[in-house]
Formats: C-alpha cells, structure tokens, sequence
C-alpha cells in the first residue's frame, strides 16, 4: 500500500467519527510525510505525520525524536502489532492505524480505540535487497557509504556474496527509494529508514541461519574475562552493547565466529546447553575486527532481536550515541 493510500485509509476513519473532520495538507519540510488538520468539535489541531506501511522495534528511537521536535505529532500506519503500540502508548505518541485504531492524547482531544484486528499483511512483489545475501550486501553500505559507488565486484568482496547478485541488490534499493541516482552517483535518500528496515530484515531473515546453537561456560566466569581470537571471533548482542554505552550489564551474551564448533568449545572453554545464555552465531562479514566487539549497527540489531525494557533502552542510546550517524 502507498502512502498515500495508507493517509486516506486513516483520514476516512477520523471522520468517520461523529463531528470530527480531518484534512491532509502537502508537507512543509522534508522532515515529515504530511500535515493533517484535525477538528473534533470546537477543537482544533495541526499534526505533523509520520506514515508506516508497519512499525518495528528500530524504528521507535527516531519516532521519540520526531515527537519531540514536531508537536504534536501523529503517526500513520497500515498496522501495527500489540507490543508496538503499547510502546507507543508508553511514550505517549498519538498514532491511527489504517483499520481504525487510534491513539491520540493531546489537550482537549483523547481518543482511544483498539477494538479493531490487525490488517493482513499485503503480497509485495519480489525485491533482492533483503535477500540474505541482500542483507550481507546493505550491511557493508550502510557501514562504508563510499561503497554505494564503488565498481560492483568490489561490493561483492567486501559483502562476501557473489558478483551477479549486486546489481539486483542494487536495484532493489533504488526501487524502494532507500537510495536514488544522481549526476555524481547513487545516494542515500533516507537512511534512518533504511536502517530500520535492515534490522527487521536481519533478525527475520540472516540470523536464523547463522545460529551455531547456544553454550554455556565450563566454569563460572565473566565475559570480561574471555580473550578472544580477534578477527575471527568477536562480541556481540549485549556484551557489546555494554562496551559501547557503558549502560548495560550483559547477561545474555552473543558471540559471532568463524570458528567451527569443536575448535569454538576448546579455545573457549564452553559446551553446548540448550538453556545456556551464550548464543554463537556465525560471523558473516568478511573483514577482520579490530577488536573484540561486533559493529554497533550489528550490536543495536542483536539488541531489537531481544527487545526486552533494558535492551530497548540501551538500543536508543546506542542510536543516539553512534548508529545514526555511522
């Protein structure tokens, strides 16, 4: 569903309520997708609105920071799920949905209906940017922008994926309008989206393929205490996550190597158990680490996998400190 079928689908449930009317006006600034009027009575409001086809985890920072600086605001969406909207609840962002469920909380105006099921997702043609080696590819773009123009079979090596999926890949993000071609070459058009979109991408799609199964250690010791083989083995998830921010006491941890798992259980001490609170994953990008810690757009994915209250806080102040501008 378009945009702008999503706004009308919304705007013709507010004025199906009785003596309210809404009426959406072109957008002033790039910063948001429109501006809606609503009258509810004799009150009166101007919203700045924010649309979403659906909303996810990753997306819940940048909506705070749009609150704050565009009041009030609305979002817009075809659907959204329980949890989403409860967090939008707590944060107090007035939201509808396209199937008539609403939240809006603002002097004078407070409605709130959730009676409604949530719409069936739409068939959506086929597009190679979230492929898993689509995945792969957006990864390294978003990490090193300068490769947005760099020859396609150098893309291929950084990401690890064959040459002939770039330029589907390629394509795929032109055709959602993550990216656009101009004279000097391809660009971003919204990365803040496109981030928000590869970590839903990541968690539903590569990550279940890379798990190599969850351990637990031999003996009682702290992550702290592990040394790593660095390049081949590094941290990720909230161990990381605790390095980055200094907010996060790690007690779910995950580690992705390229070791194989009889090597992994030696040099590390661990063992496999099916409670265990260590996840191994495979690490799948090509480049060394430096250190012994994950790229903090990874980490901030391994974060929104397990969004639990701790994990979305320490999300927020990862993307805050370093993701969104990485």
């Amino acid at each position: 569903m378009h945009v702008d079928e999503i706004i009308a689908s919304a705007v013709q449930r507010i004025n199906a309520i009785p003596e309210a009317h809404a009426l959406v006006l072109k957008r002033s600034n790039q910063e948001v997708d429109a501006i809606l009027d609503w009258k509810w009575g004799q009150t009166e409001r101007r919203f700045y609105v924010e649309v979403k086809y659906e909303l996810r985890h990753a997306h819940i920072p940048k909506l705070k920071h749009q609150a704050r600086d565009h009041s009030p605001f609305l979002l817009i969406a075809y659907r959204l799920f329980p949890g989403i909207k409860e967090q939008l609840r707590n944060a107090r962002i007035n939201y509808v949905e396209a199937n008539g469920n609403m939240f809006i909380s603002e002097p004078a105006l407070f409605i709130d209906i959730d009676r409604f099921e949530t719409l069936p997702e739409e068939k959506r043609q086929s597009n190679r940017a979230f492929t898993k080696a689509g995945i792969k590819v957006v990864f390294q773009l978003l990490l090193n922008e300068d490769l947005l123009n760099a020859s396609q079979r150098r893309i291929a090596m950084e990401s690890g994926v064959a040459l002939g999926n770039i330029p589907h890949i390629l394509k795929g993000l032109l055709t959602l309008g993550y990216a656009v071609r101009k004279t000097q070459g391809i660009a971003w058009t919204n990365r803040a989206e496109l981030i928000g979109a590869w970590v839903q991408a990541y968690n539903t799609t590569l990550r279940p393929a890379l798990v190599k199964g969850r351990y637990s250690f031999l003996e009682d010791r702290s992550w702290h205490d592990v040394e790593l083989e660095k390049g081949q083995t590094c941290w990720g998830g909230e161990a990381a996550a605790d390095h980055y921010t200094h907010y996060l006491r790690a007690q779910d941890l995950t580690l992705y190597t390229t070791h194989e798992r009889s090597q992994l259980m030696s040099k590390y001490r661990i063992k496999p158990d099916g409670a265990g609170r260590l996840f191994v994953l495979e690490k799948f990008w090509p480049q060394a680490m430096k250190d012994a810690f994950a790229p903090p757009l990874l980490v901030y994915a391994d974060l929104l996998n397990a969004p639990n209250k701790r994990n979305l806080e320490t999300a927020e102040r990862l993307w805050n400190e370093i993701v969104k501008d990485v």
